[in-house]
């Protein structure tokens, strides 16, 4: 069975945090601070995280990474992989699995 890809999806509806979540997300998007707050306003994704496997699932790492910083400035968020809802558990297995990635599943 291939690999599939995932597309994630980081979303902020939270307007009292915006400057906040902005920030964070500046360090890792190339995004302006008025397209984030924008985002932010009509809740849309700030940050997208497209894990394949034919890029060694990067990606993941930083998406991690993120709602880690998200996590601890008390900034709630929603994920979404492939257009479903799911929780940040769900993020962490994925992560815990690449991790383990050997040359030998490539092959």
């Amino acid at each position: 069975m291939k690999p599939e890809s995932k597309k994630i999806d980081l979303v902020v509806s939270d307007k009292s945090v915006k400057t906040k979540a902005s920030k964070i997300i500046r360090e890792y998007a190339k995004r302006s601070y008025h397209e984030l707050i924008e985002a932010i306003e009509i809740a849309q994704p700030l940050f997208t995280a497209e894990i394949k496997p034919e890029d060694f699932y990067s990606g993941i790492k930083e998406f991690v990474t993120i709602i880690e910083k998200f996590d601890s400035e008390k900034i709630s968020y929603t994920i979404f992989i492939n257009g479903k809802l799911e929780t940040k558990e769900t993020v962490l297995e994925i992560e815990k699995k690449v991790q383990n990635i050997t040359m030998k599943d490539f092959r």
